[in-house]
């Protein structure tokens, strides 16, 4: 029996269907007759005429090779916003930090991994910095790193608020003028005795350093009050009563001021009453 070659053609259709996920979905618009795109009103597919490897899918806002199993970037430059390197205490900046890609694409702001040191109090995943509240200007720098790239923003952060600090703050006494003499965060640098050293223009670090009042008569009629440190960028104001239990104090009439080096003598030309109490009010600023 004579054997005759059998040739055997198959044909098939391509047909466009769902491609759906638990939270996305996508109906191809139409499918070409190689099967290579796959197009919607919204994204296009275009595929590998050659083993079905290789091709781009689309959007306005994306781009993504694909045809392998699994695809790498390498991360090759790292920018910050540039901003001011003054920066207020307690307050935030953005510093909008974006990666530049090994395939040309961004990340905008991309997410890093920051440490920061001196006067920043945080920074956030995305890059919001916000500074401490400082006693005085104070150096502050965040370091923020992706892959194996690193950027630096160095602030100067501003004492803007002079009294906010740690617990110095809110007592109506300067924080630099504190952490001075007590250092940072000294409870021994809070509380009454603190304040009127500091209005009085005192060292309260030394035992020596006091505010003195003496009282002498003049003449007759007359009475000089003496009280030292007296500093020029003080208000004094003397006073008196004649009642101590009444609690109430009055200016002086009538009187003479004289000032020798830090010694301020003011003389009561009115001091004709049985008893006189005085006493001597400071304002600062």
């Amino acid at each position: 029996m004579k054997k005759l070659p059998v040739c055997l053609h198959l044909f098939w259709t391509v047909a466009a269907s769902a491609a759906t996920s638990a939270n996305y979905g996508t109906s191809p618009g139409n499918v070409d007759t190689g099967g290579t795109r796959v197009a919607s009103a919204n994204y296009s597919i275009e595929g590998s005429s050659v083993g079905g490897v290789g091709g781009i899918s689309a959007s306005a806002n994306y781009a993504t090779r694909h045809g392998y199993s699994g695809q790498l970037f390498e991360v090759t430059n790292l920018t910050i916003n540039a901003v001011s390197s003054n920066l207020n205490e307690t307050a935030s900046v953005a510093l909008n930090p974006q990666a530049s890609l090994s395939d040309g694409t961004k990340l905008s702001p991309a997410v890093l991994q920051w440490f920061s040191g001196g006067a920043i109090a945080a920074v956030s995943p995305t890059g919001l910095v916000t500074a401490a509240a400082v006693y005085t200007n104070l150096p502050g720098m965040v370091v923020g790193g992706l892959g194996n790239l690193g950027v630096t923003r160095s602030f100067w952060v501003l004492d803007t608020l002079p009294d906010n600090y740690g617990l110095y703050a809110y007592d109506n006494i300067p924080d630099s003028w504190q952490v001075q003499f007590f250092g940072a965060n000294n409870p021994a640098g809070t509380g009454s005795d603190v304040l009127f050293k500091y209005t009085a223009g005192l060292n309260p670090t030394n035992p020596a350093s006091v505010f003195s009042v003496s009282l002498a008569t003049a003449v007759a009629g007359q009475a000089q009050i003496r009280f030292s440190p007296r500093l020029t960028n003080r208000t004094y104001t003397v006073q008196y009563t004649t009642d101590l239990a009444s609690g109430n104090y009055y200016a002086l009439p009538s009187l003479a001021q004289n000032d020798n080096g830090d010694v301020r003598t003011v003389t009561d030309l009115s001091a004709t009453n049985a008893s006189r109490f005085y006493r001597v009010g400071i304002t600062f600023p």
